[in-house]
């Protein structure tokens, strides 16, 4: 009998194997509630930004409170400086700044998560006069365009939007994320491809600053949709069509190797390294 402890270990040891045999890259990531916990329950016209591969977390530093109010004040006084639309309340408005330039500080990269998230009694979550000034005027990177469909996100009017300023102002990079808060989302459905030199963190976030993204809408029994510059679409479109089934299926045997290893307890390294093989042949056929 194996106890508990030695099979957790070897449990995690395997999935360790798993990840870097997948040659995974894992980028840390952190959804701010722009207004604070209360903006959860009760909409105040503020958002929520995603902060990834930031190297501090930026709701830890709003602890010092007297710091954060100092800080929204100086916000404040120099927004009320600046040309900006008469329906904002610089107030509020200063918090969603804040928290933009706390994840630039951090190195990190800011992405405005569902803009147009119908929250509650038919409201936006987020001031839409908020969100379109944002477009304008700030340092985000890129923007949430597909969302969860479940609580009605509405998140196609993003795009919309973003095209209206594109020509003004900087261009976003599109991103489809899943919002997967929980198992009871619709995981893999929305997804974003990157387009990078390789495959490291200096790179992702070089390729999302330039806007090289596409995001993709997996529609049940329809094409996909994709928001992105039109050449990285077609792109995208050319590898869901001819790269990507072969890929998917290849990947998801590999994984049911492994799973099947973890739990039987037996080796399949033969199986493993035929599937490889035929991984690296496929993507040898496309790439060289």
């Amino acid at each position: 009998m194996i106890a508990p402890k030695l099979c957790l270990q070897r449990i995690l040891k395997k999935l360790f194997v798993a990840v870097l045999t997948n040659n995974l890259l894992v980028l840390a990531g952190e959804e701010v509630s722009v207004g604070g916990k209360k903006d959860m329950s009760i909409a105040l016209g503020n958002g929520h930004v995603l902060s990834i591969h930031a190297n501090k977390p930026i709701e830890d530093q709003r602890k010092d409170t007297k710091k954060y109010e100092a800080e929204l004040q100086e916000i404040s006084q120099d927004l009320e400086k600046e040309d900006i639309d008469q329906n904002i309340d610089v107030t509020h408005y200063a918090k969603n700044i804040w928290v933009i330039q706390k994840i630039k500080e951090a190195k990190g990269i800011s992405i405005l998560a569902h803009p147009n998230w119908v929250y509650r009694d038919g409201k936006y979550h987020l001031h839409q006069a908020f969100y379109k000034e944002m477009l304008k005027t700030s340092q985000l990177d890129g923007v949430e365009v597909f969302g969860e469909e479940k609580v009605k996100e509405h998140n196609n009017m993003t795009h919309l939007t973003a095209l209206q300023t594109t020509n003004k102002y900087k261009y976003l990079a599109p991103f489809a994320n899943s919002d997967a808060h929980d198992s009871d989302h619709e995981v893999g459905d929305r997804f974003t491809i990157v387009f990078v030199k390789e495959k490291s963190a200096s790179s992702i976030i070089a390729a999302i600053k330039s806007g090289l993204t596409c995001a993709i809408f997996k529609r049940e029994n329809y094409e996909h949709q994709f928001i992105g510059k039109d050449a990285l679409a077609q792109y995208v479109y050319f590898l869901i069509k001819e790269y990507y089934p072969k890929h998917s299926s290849l990947k998801s045997r590999l994984a049911k190797l492994y799973f099947d290893e973890l739990i039987n307890g037996e080796q399949f390294e033969r199986k493993i390294q035929i599937v490889k093989q035929r991984l690296e042949s496929h993507s040898n056929n496309f790439w060289g």
